[in-house]
């Protein structure tokens, strides 16, 4: 009885009244036989494609998301978003928007140069979105690929996750120092402009701690300043660009800060409960155990020789936070190796869905 209620639902979504709002009901592709069998117009197909486009997109964006977090600022980026009028009640709609195509790191130090979590240059571009299955950087050929932007500190609160915002809320986000203080960032890179609708940040530092903020947290946000656009109305509003949050410490702090996500190439000492002049430490370096990449190998081999290496005394407490490390940096890099396959795995099974369902057709 219950594909036929499923079924009964499913049959009454697609022939509602277009003026009744429908709820978006999850429809498994593994169960869209019984659907598909009951086509038998094209009107009916027509439909259908118009149902199970969104419901397309938003598994295949998930799946995406989930497995490769640096292209969630182009997938967040809605169908209500890029119908966002320009104006007053204008009719022009958002085509395009900043994004980060890399993320910083949860903690960055003051006087430091502000870089990604994988150590590359901080990086931006503008997203053509007109295409709601195909956001794509403009091209040299675009008219707004030199656009001239600027990079300001936002509150660590501000909601870049949602769909969009307006220009007000975004200047609201921003944090401005007290009067008469220093500026939050420093360095040549404030103000840049895009070269072929991409640029990097070279050299751009905080000079001030995170620690004042309520959440003790901030973002970076890039927007527009090309006086030229802002002031011509046949161009659409371009939507800024939000980073993830972080935090910002002092650099004289940094000494033995543990900065996790871990790294292989990180050196050793920065495993929590080894410190960088400790005992520990030199005895491992003795063994040509240095990075984190050396001692996780040197801990699958032999874990009982490897405690023995840092000593007889060692405390039960501190040894069990290095496991936990270890068995955590493990998963991790299992865990993306097997990113691709699952990937291929689970557009292989939707192709074969579609085609199955191609076939029933005819």
């Amino acid at each position: 009885m219950e594909p036929m209620n499923k079924k009964r639902d499913f049959h009454c979504l697609l022939h509602s009244h277009d003026d009744q709002e429908q709820p978006l009901k999850r429809i498994n592709f593994l169960s869209l036989s019984w659907i598909v069998a009951d086509f038998s117009s094209p009107n009916t197909l027509a439909r259908f494609e118009t149902f199970i486009r969104p419901v397309v997109h938003e598994e295949v964006e998930t799946k995406v998301v989930a497995n490769n977090p640096r292209q969630s600022c182009s997938l967040r980026t809605s169908q209500h978003e890029a119908e966002f009028a320009v104006g007053g009640g204008g009719s022009k709609m958002v085509k395009l928007k900043l994004c980060f195509l890399n993320k910083l790191l949860p903690t960055i130090f003051t006087t430091n140069d502000i870089e990604s979590d994988n150590g590359e240059r901080l990086q931006i571009a503008l997203m053509d979105v007109t295409d709601d299955y195909n956001h794509k950087i403009v091209g040299a050929a675009h008219p707004l690929s030199s656009l001239l932007v600027e990079v300001v500190v936002l509150d660590g609160e501000f909601d870049g996750e949602r769909a969009h915002w307006s220009v007000e809320d975004f200047e609201r986000g921003i944090v401005t120092p007290r009067l008469g203080g220093r500026p939050y960032l420093d360095g040549n890179d404030k103000r840049i402009r895009l070269k072929n609708g991409v640029l990097w940040i070279n050299n751009l530092s905080f000079i001030i701690n995170s620690k004042r903020t309520r959440t003790g947290s901030f973002r970076l946000g890039v927007k527009v300043i090309d006086d030229e656009i802002l002031g011509n109305n046949n161009y659409p509003r371009i939507i800024e660009a939000v980073s993830n949050s972080f935090k910002v410490m002092e650099h004289r702090s940094k000494g033995n800060n543990k900065h996790p996500p871990l790294r292989g190439e990180d050196e050793v000492w920065r495993l929590k409960g080894i410190s960088k002049t400790g005992q520990y430490y030199e005895r491992l370096s003795s063994e040509g155990i240095r990075t984190v990449e050396s001692f996780v190998k040197a801990y699958k081999r032999d874990p009982r020789y490897l405690r023995k290496l840092l000593g007889d005394r060692v405390p039960d407490k501190t040894w069990k936070t290095i496991e936990f490390q270890v068995i955590e940096f493990h998963a991790e890099a299992m865990r993306g190796a097997e990113v691709a396959d699952q990937n291929q795995t689970f557009l292989d099974e939707l192709e074969d869905d579609c085609s199955q369902m191609l076939s029933w057709n005819k």
